[in-house]
């Protein structure tokens, strides 16, 4: 009796057991199995771009009034708190790379207050 190379991968020994060479041809067949990709990572930079987009809108119609380094750290608290999620997942580690620049925005925005201290100074000149 001749068997296909179909036939002999599912054929078992007199003991039951699987043949070397059935199983090794087997293993060699299967397929890596595939990541499923999570939407965290979507839902975090969509969550982050409409905060920053309706605060800079407020801020332009003039409803709110506040710093402009706001807008930024708010999207970054974001972005932080997607990264925190993704860490428990074990996903979106590529979120890592979209807030490097929005930290170095947040930090170019930032100004410190003058305070009274340095308001004094200012008179005496």
């Amino acid at each position: 009796m001749m068997l296909t190379a179909s036939q002999y991968r599912g054929r078992q020994d007199d003991d039951g057991g699987m043949s070397q060479q059935a199983g090794s041809q087997q293993a060699g067949s299967q397929r890596a199995p595939t990541v499923e990709h999570s939407a965290l990572g979507q839902v975090t930079i969509f969550t982050a771009v409409l905060a920053l987009g309706l605060m800079w809108t407020l801020a332009a119609v003039g409803v709110w009034d506040m710093p402009d380094q706001v807008p930024w750290a708010v999207s970054l608290g974001i972005l932080g708190i997607g990264l925190l999620i993704g860490a428990f997942m074990g996903r979106a580690r590529w979120l890592t790379w979209v807030c490097i620049p929005v930290a170095f925005c947040a930090a170019g925005r930032w100004q410190p207050d003058p305070g009274p201290h340095l308001a004094s100074i200012r008179e005496c000149r």
